[in-house]
């Protein structure tokens, strides 16, 4: 039985008793805060003996129902609904109806999230070519005065481009990582 639906103790397996909340953190990574948290939001129903806690196999499946829905990046009040919306009966099919249209629309969410960070990724790729190529046009000398990759002196115009088309002493104005540096004095560029 894999290590998330039960808790093992020496050689024996235990899948159908109570877990403790050590028991628990042990056997889902998580703390005994996440778990009180849970607890308190009302995601998670423990059985109590005194000041102890005892977690029922429904827990420990609500609980592997709830950290996979933190990874898939839903709410916690959508967690709630979707574990409120479960119960097997008649409405069954109803309720994965409205579980898929959430996933789908979760997704979907993803999808352009990703899309975004791509595009993100792609801009710094070019900024750094840009900056490589502006670093090797200066030589070791020139880029060492400063103790930094030096971008040039404001002064004098360079030949590179910076991205977007811009040249010569308007591209510190245009790239905004370079017109700091470039405005301070000319001995720091």
């Amino acid at each position: 039985m894999p290590a998330h639906l039960c808790c093992m103790t020496g050689d024996t397996v235990r899948s159908t008793d109570l877990m403790s909340i050590r028991e628990m953190c042990a056997a889902f990574g998580v703390t005994p805060r996440t778990l009180r948290f849970y607890e308190a939001k009302e995601l998670l129903f423990p059985q109590r003996d005194g000041q102890k806690r005892l977690f029922t196999r429904r827990d420990r499946a609500r609980l592997k129902l709830i950290l996979r829905g933190k990874r898939f990046g839903f709410s916690l009040e959508e967690i709630r609904q979707l574990l409120d919306m479960y119960r097997p009966g008649p409405g069954q099919r109803a309720q994965l109806e409205r579980t898929y249209a959430l996933a789908q629309a979760r997704r979907a969410e993803l999808m352009r999230r990703r899309s975004d960070l791509e595009a993100a990724i792609a801009d710094l790729d070019e900024q750094m070519r840009w900056g490589e190529r502006v670093i090797a046009a200066l030589g070791p000398a020139q880029a060492a005065e400063c103790g930094t990759p030096r971008t040039h002196d404001a002064t004098r115009p360079v030949e590179q481009t910076a991205p977007g088309g811009v040249k010569g002493r308007d591209r510190c104005q245009a790239t905004p990582h370079l017109s700091a540096t470039c405005s301070m004095s000319s001995t720091m560029c």
